[in-house]
C-alpha cells in the first residue's frame, strides 16, 4: 500500500528521490523516495536496522548516495558536506545529543550561534530557552551535570539558534522516562509551529511519533513500503505487518 499526497510543488521542501546507500558494498537504502513540505512534521517508522539513520545521514550529507537525488529547496545536494548543508539550513540531531559538556548552557548555544547571523545572539537564545523552561532556570550550569533529558534539549537547542529550515531528528528522546519524553515531543510540535521548521522525525516511540506528526513514512528493509497520515496507519494494521509480520 502506498497513498499519494497531492500539494503543490512550491510547497515542497525536501525531495529524496530513489535514493541508494551503501556500507562498505552493502546496500542499505534500496531506492527510497519521499517528500517533506514546508512547515510539516514527517516520522519515519520502521524496525531495527530499516535504514532510518542511514537516510538521515545520506541527506545531511554524512553519507554519499550511490543512486538518487537529495533536492533540497530546489537543488540537488546529494554529496554535499554537512558543513554546506548546514549553512543551506539544515539541523541533523545525532542521537544522545551532542553538548560541549566543559561548558554552561548559555555557552553551548553562544558557541552554536552563527556571527554572520543578522538577529542578535541574546534574542536567538531567548527564544530558544522559552521553549525550554527547564535549562532557562540556570543557563551557567555546566552541561556535563544535565540529566539526560536536560541534556537532549540543550542539543536540540543548539540546533535551533541557527534557526533551521529543516529538522533531521534522530531519536532525540531515546532513554528518557515517559513524562520528559512526552513533554520533548510536545516541544517539537512547538518548534514547528514557532519557527515554521519542517521536521523529519526517526522515533522508536510510534505512538508519540504519530501524535504530532501530519504525515508518516513506514521503512522497511531500505524500502519505503507505507506513505500516509497517522490516523491511517494506526488504523489499517500497517504497523502490526511491519514489526511483527
Amino acid at each position: 500500500m502506498h497513498n499519494s499526497f497531492s500539494s503543490g510543488s512550491n510547497s515542497l521542501l525536501l525531495t529524496v528521490g530513489n535514493v541508494k546507500a551503501s556500507y562498505y558494498k552493502k546496500e542499505i537504502l534500496h531506492g527510497v523516495s519521499l517528500e517533506l513540505r514546508k512547515g510539516e512534521i514527517a516520522s519515519l517508522i520502521g524496525p531495527n536496522g530499516a535504514g532510518k539513520s542511514t537516510l538521515l545521514k545520506v541527506i545531511f550529507g554524512l553519507l554519499k548516495p550511490t543512486e538518487g537525488k537529495v533536492i533540497f529547496q530546489g537543488e540537488d545536494i546529494a554529496g554535499h558536506s554537512p558543513y554546506l548543508n548546514v549553512k543551506q539550513g539544515i539541523g541533523y540531531f545525532i542521537q544522545g545529543g551532542e553538548v560541549f559538556t566543559d561548558l554552561s548552557i548559555a555557552e553551548n548555544l553562544e558557541l552554536s550561534y552563527y556571527q554572520r547571523e543578522k538577529a542578535p545572539f541574546k534574542e536567538r537564545k531567548d527564544e530558544v530557552l522559552e521553549l525550554f523552561p527547564a535549562l532557562k532556570k540556570e543557563t551557567t550550569k555546566r552541561a556535563g551535570l544535565l540529566s539526560g533529558g536536560e541534556r537532549q534539549m540543550l542539543a536540540l537547542g543548539m540546533l535551533l539558534i541557527k534557526r533551521p529550515r529543516l529538522l533531521l531528528l534522530d531519536e532525540p528522546s531515546a532513554g528518557l522516562a515517559p513524562a520528559i519524553v512526552k513533554s520533548l515531543i510536545d516541544s517539537i510540535k512547538e518548534i514547528r509551529d514557532k519557527f515554521s521548521t519542517s521536521i523529519l522525525l526517526v522515533k522508536q516511540n510510534i505512538r508519540e511519533a504519530l501524535r504530532i506528526s501530519d504525515r508518516c513514512y513506514l521503512l522497511r528493509a531500505g524500502k519505503i513500503e507505507v506513505e500516509d497520515t497517522p490516523e491511517n496507519i494506526l488504523e489499517n494494521g500497517e504497523l502490526e505487518k511491519a514489526f511483527f509480520a
